[in-house]
């Protein structure tokens, strides 16, 4: 029975593993005819079927710039309030799982009726960070959470028979031994922004007709998830169908830049762990 299972097993994860390379071919084999320089940093023209993309990456960058500026002080002051108000922990992680749980759409309505009617913004590249600073912040908590749940008890220990108050714990200690876990969950984290499409559809941004903003309010900007939805609504035409391709590839590769830095980070830490057990072993 136990070896039934574990060739199931062995099977469907080899049948995930070529579904995702097939998926992945494909997407670079239809995007890499439409993918040049010029691509990239030319502005586009005639309603997405000429030029680049420029301003739909720096409008994502933007974007997820201020959603990562944004969610940093939020996630640390959840970790901070488990850490320091312990009879606050279950309603804390039950809030964080419910955010957690809201699908990206309800996010944007709920961003539309607020935003954009009642404080009467309109389209706002701001906007769009915080409704994705708040999407993104569950995610970021728990990272900083569970790595600072892993910290050596010792290190408590010693900061309290030194005297040091709850606040200087924080940032003498705690801030800088979770700032490499924080920067591996804030790209992890970064990169599930730069896919959403829904909530800054609804608050953030329009297909053309936008550059750089300039303000506040009224202040809509170019994106690639939006620009991708569109280009889908006319993927008949074969010039929008190759334009629709190249932007699929770029948002995945851009994915892929910022969830870099999770796996070098992880992978030191595994490597550490693995000298460490050999040290000890000796």
């Amino acid at each position: 029975m136990a070896i039934a299972f574990h060739r199931l097993c062995q099977l469907v994860l080899t049948f995930v593993v070529v579904l995702a390379l097939a998926l992945f071919s494909i997407l670079i084999i239809k995007g890499i005819s439409g993918f040049s320089l010029n691509f990239l940093i030319e502005p586009m023209t005639n309603a997405g079927l000429s030029g680049g993309v420029r301003y739909q990456i720096l409008g994502s960058i933007i974007l997820i710039s201020s959603a990562g500026l944004i969610a940093t002080p939020i996630a640390l002051s959840f970790c901070y309030c488990f850490q320091s108000l312990t009879e606050f922990r279950r309603p804390l992680i039950t809030l964080l799982h419910a955010l957690n749980s809201i699908p990206s759409i309800v996010f944007g309505f709920l961003a539309f009726l607020f935003f954009v009617i009642y404080l009467s913004w309109g389209k706002s590249w701001l906007a769009g960070g915080i409704i994705l600073a708040i999407m993104i912040t569950p995610s970021l908590s728990f990272f900083l959470i569970d790595s600072l749940k892993a910290l050596p008890t010792k290190y408590t220990e010693t900061a309290k028979s030194l005297g040091l108050s709850v606040d200087q714990r924080w940032w003498k200690l705690y801030v800088p031994l979770l700032f490499k876990p924080y920067m591996t969950g804030l790209f992890l984290s970064l990169g599930r922004a730069a896919g959403e499409t829904a909530p800054i559809l609804f608050v953030a941004s329009v297909f053309y007709g936008a550059s750089l903003p300039t303000g506040i309010r009224d202040n809509p900007i170019l994106s690639l998830p939006y620009h991708i939805f569109q280009l889908s609504q006319e993927a008949y035409d074969p010039q929008a169908l190759s334009r629709l391709w190249a932007s699929a590839l770029l948002i995945v590769l851009i994915v892929f830049l910022l969830q870099t830095p999770y796996y070098y980070f992880w992978n030191k830490k595994r490597k550490g762990i693995q000298h460490a057990k050999l040290k000890l072993t000796d």
